[in-house]
């Protein structure tokens, strides 16, 4: 009978304790979080990394949770001021937090590349209006790094294609504008000496017409007529190639202008995909060093990636000792 009796004492005495601790752990794992004093709408293009009960945050601060996540109806879609909008989200915002302004922006953020996301909310100018009631707000995506390596290859594929095109058009342009120049030089070239021919003709004819007034002096007047018509067609010609000049001047002005913005375009973009090598190594190998931290690594100076003509490593390799 004690035997029994220690048993159920024993039982008893585990399954109160076996109790304390599951209410211990519901206590502590519950959600704590305050009632929602309010609701906030936002249109995401993308809500990768979101789920219900994800964090929000205004201004860094913790603000609320996520209520409820749908997709917009096409029509919903249709009507949205923003096109590219696809999933809605409710966020269940907590007090104290001050009035939304109506530039607050809504995004996605995380603290790491690898901890979870988080909406956030900016606080918006002081002094601006506040947020109307029942207003949808337009939220930006998160960064992702597929997302930018897939917009740099079309950039730099359609930056090649722009500078195969300068090329052609400053093949295509340059042969015809100098030929023109040359043509055009050669036409004035001739007309001066021609106008030359007729001033020395000119003074002879003077001459003969101290002895001579009668029908040379009408033949003089014609040929001084002729002159200055000859003149005038030269001044035409003058200006006509220095429009040309001009014209070559300004288009090879544009086309260098472009060369060079290209050129420093492609010299950014040769770095920023050099160093993002480094990243995603990091992310393949070794994803806890971006939340732990470790050792850094020293990456290729931006020098040496401009001046090698060939793909260089992202890191540079230890000093031997």
């Amino acid at each position: 009978m004690k035997q029994n009796l220690s048993d159920i004492l024993v039982s008893v005495l585990l399954i109160a304790c076996t109790a304390a601790v599951l209410f211990a752990l519901t206590i502590a794992l519950g959600d704590r979080t305050p009632p929602a004093a309010r609701t906030l709408e936002v249109d995401f293009p993308d809500v990768a990394g979101i789920a219900a009960h994800s964090e929000v945050r205004y201004a860094g601060m913790p603000a609320g949770r996520v209520a409820a996540l749908r997709p917009l109806t096409d029509a919903e879609r249709a009507a949205s001021p923003h096109p590219a909008a696809a999933v809605r989200v409710t966020l269940a915002l907590h007090d104290p937090l001050p009035s939304l302004r109506a530039d607050t922006k809504a995004g996605i953020g995380s603290d790491t590349l690898l901890s979870e996301k988080y909406v956030t909310l900016s606080a918006g100018s002081p002094d601006g209006a506040p947020l109307a009631e029942g207003t949808v707000l337009r939220g930006e995506p998160a960064f992702n790094i597929d997302a930018i390596g897939g917009r740099i290859d079309p950039l730099l594929k359609d930056a090649e294609a722009l500078l195969v095109s300068a090329r052609k058009s400053i093949e295509t342009l340059s042969p015809e504008l100098t030929e023109t120049a040359g043509a055009l030089k050669g036409a004035v070239a001739s007309a001066k000496t021609a106008l030359e021919t007729a001033d020395a003709t000119l003074k002879r004819a003077d001459a003969l017409l101290a002895e001579n007034k009668g029908e040379l002096k009408d033949r003089l007047v014609e040929l001084r007529g002729v002159i200055a018509s000859a003149g005038r067609a030269i001044d035409g010609a003058e200006r006509l190639m220095r429009s040309t000049d001009t014209v070559i001047t300004d288009t090879g002005d544009q086309l260098d202008g472009r060369m060079a913005e290209l050129a420093v375009i492609l010299q950014n973009l040769k770095v920023a995909t050099t160093h993002a090598k480094a990243l995603t190594e990091t992310l393949g190998t070794n994803p806890s060093k971006l939340i732990w931290g470790g050792k850094r690594n020293t990456l290729t100076p931006e020098h040496e990636i401009l001046r090698s003509p060939d793909p260089v490593p992202a890191k540079q390799p230890p000093p031997s000792r």
